[in-house]
């Protein structure tokens, strides 16, 4: 034999030796490769060293039933301490326990779907995953995990007779009643041209009971929160003819628009350009409204949020709170009173009292949404690209761990 081979092998002894010795097995850590052997799934737990990924071959290997691929939107079960995590990637939403940071279970979704967004109804204990690929809404049971039903978004037609497809992109429930609500919309005559409805869903029947019209001329990708205080939707979108955001009131307890919430140009301008929202949020102590927008002039990005009075609606605030990359999404704690955003690396904290960046908090390259634990307040932000959940403590908005 070779010396050269002869301290190959020697090496790789010793190799399998420590990793027998730390309880890992051999065949889920070597991986062979050509005529060497690389080390993969040996990752440090430190959130900020990524020296020890060998992401060539840990995809080759890695479990899916236990671990994120391409984790994008984020939704929290205030009943059974649950988070919940889209993959798009392996096809499953991911379940998360709040009280040991650990994925517990992957549930699998049709391999021919693609997820965009999830949500959780308190009312009736189910998960609903937006299935974009089929214009679908898929139910899953939040006691044994499994779908249940799909509810179809259905077809329509214009006003001269043409079929079109409505496709879901957002949605919420209502905790008070089980309804759930979701945004579709679909592609006019014109490039730029969108019929946008609001889809309401029978929680118990999971059949839709009705539609409310939003509009046309308004972009793709509505996001909508429900504010369980006052019964009331929020739904955000923006017209390509119009460079303000628009945010849409509808009651639900009847399904109808209330009002339009936007900002009149009362205030002294901040930022100036076209504005997208990326959150909004309720504060049910003072019934504050907060939008953050993102909002691009010429290349460019930032950050701009707008505070509206929930009795009046009017605007009341306009504060320019940053320069991000690209503020992706965001979210309200109601116990610390902190508003947290995302650009493709940062967690911003901004206070709710005075409107000022309290810390930025740096993780890695690649994050995609977050969601609060109104228990713990722990903050979980998702990361596409390391296929990571990161987990933030809301009272000192500390790095606490990395779920993968």
């Amino acid at each position: 034999m070779q010396p050269a081979r002869v301290f190959r092998h020697q090496i790789e002894f010793i190799i399998l030796a420590i990793i027998c010795s730390c309880g890992i097995s051999a065949s889920a850590v070597i991986v062979p490769i050509g005529q060497a052997y690389a080390i993969a799934q040996v990752s440090a737990t430190s959130h900020t060293d990524n020296n020890m990924n060998v992401t060539s071959t840990s995809s080759a290997i890695r479990d899916d039933k236990r671990h994120f691929s391409g984790p994008t939107a984020i939704a929290f079960d205030l009943k059974n301490g649950r988070v919940y995590v889209i993959n798009s990637g392996s096809k499953t939403v991911s379940v998360i326990s709040s009280s040991t940071n650990n994925i517990i279970k992957n549930i699998p979704l049709p391999k021919t779907s693609n997820p965009t967004d999830i949500t959780f109804d308190s009312f009736n204990g189910k998960l609903y995953v937006v299935d974009s690929a089929a214009d679908n809404i898929l139910v899953i049971s939040g006691h044994d995990n499994k779908i249940i039903a799909t509810i179809h978004i259905p077809a329509g037609k214009d006003a001269l007779g043409f079929s079109y497809q409505y496709q879901p992109s957002h949605l919420a429930a209502d905790s008070k009643n089980g309804n759930v609500f979701v945004v579709a919309f679909r592609g006019g005559m014109g490039t730029y041209d969108w019929d946008t409805s609001l889809f309401v869903i029978n929680g118990k029947s999971n059949q839709i009971m009705g539609t409310i019209d939003l509009g046309i001329y308004i972009m793709p990708g509505a996001l909508i929160t429900y504010d369980s205080v006052n019964n009331y939707l929020y739904i955000s979108n923006r017209s390509w003819y119009v460079p303000q955001a628009i945010i849409y009131i509808v009651n639900a307890s009847n399904n109808k628009i209330v009002t339009y919430l936007y900002d009149d140009g009362s205030l002294p301008q901040t930022n100036y350009g076209w504005t997208t929202p990326v959150s909004v949020d309720v504060n049910p102590r003072n019934g504050n409204i907060y939008v953050l927008n993102s909002v691009i002039v010429n290349s460019p990005y930032s950050c701009t949020l707008w505070v509206f009075d929930g009795t009046t609606n009017k605007l009341v605030a306009r504060e320019a709170v940053g320069s991000f990359v690209k503020p992706i999404a965001g979210t309200f704690d109601l116990r610390n009173q902190n508003l947290y955003i995302i650009d493709n690396q940062n967690v911003t904290v901004i206070s709710s009292s005075n409107y000022e960046i309290e810390k930025e908090i740096k993780i890695s390259p690649g994050l995609s949404n977050l969601v609060v634990d109104p228990e713990n307040g722990n903050v979980y932000v998702t990361n596409s690209a390391l296929n990571t959940v990161s987990v933030i403590n809301g009272y000192t908005n500390e790095f606490v761990k990395t779920i993968q």
